[in-house]
């Protein structure tokens, strides 16, 4: 079972920037957002490419405050300066994010279903306006084997007291420059 915080983050409207300025342009965004992952963790935390424009972030913290400090980091990190292309141009950028810390009940929760559960909660970021982090804080059900019906309705299992979510915001992008 997964130990620790896990992670997904997904760079916001990143087909735009291939599309606006090309895919070495993107290859240049992707690299940068990689560094600033690097830079907002911590020594000891993997960061990894996962696929497309998509990275996970491995750590040991299972504190809380210490994975929701880490998130809001990332957040900051990408969209507080534009990244600068070769060409000259600027690009403002903002990542959405699905994060955890493991366990989350007394059953261990296998890799495949944390995984799972990151993703669902970063699409979460994305349906609520992108630029943020969405976070599983607390499960309150018999079992980790509910968690896939309860977060395919998060919002009523959160009434009801059957988990707990947050939500963190990024800064507004920064303005692209020429």
């Amino acid at each position: 079972g997964a130990v620790g915080s896990l992670f997904l983050v997904d760079v916001d409207f990143f087909k735009q920037v291939n599309d606006r300025h090309g895919h070495a342009a993107g290859d240049q965004v992707l690299v940068e957002i990689g560094q600033r992952l690097r830079q907002a963790t911590r020594d000891g935390d993997a960061v990894l490419r996962w696929g497309g424009e998509e990275f996970l972030v491995l750590t040991d913290a299972q504190d809380p405050a210490v994975a929701q400090a880490l998130a809001q980091r990332v957040l900051n990190s990408v969209a507080e300066i534009p990244v600068g292309l070769a060409d000259g141009h600027r690009v403002p950028v903002s990542v959405s994010m699905g994060f955890a810390r493991f366990p989350l009940a007394e059953a261990p929760i296998p890799w495949e279903a944390a995984l799972e559960l990151v993703d669902q909660l970063m699409y979460r970021a994305k349906a609520h306006g992108r630029n943020q982090a969405w976070s599983l804080t607390e499960l309150h059900a018999p079992s980790a084997q509910d968690l896939p019906a309860l977060m395919a309705e998060a919002d009523a299992a959160q009434e009801r007291g059957d988990l707990s979510l947050i939500q963190l915001r990024g800064p507004r992008a920064a303005e692209a420059g020429a």
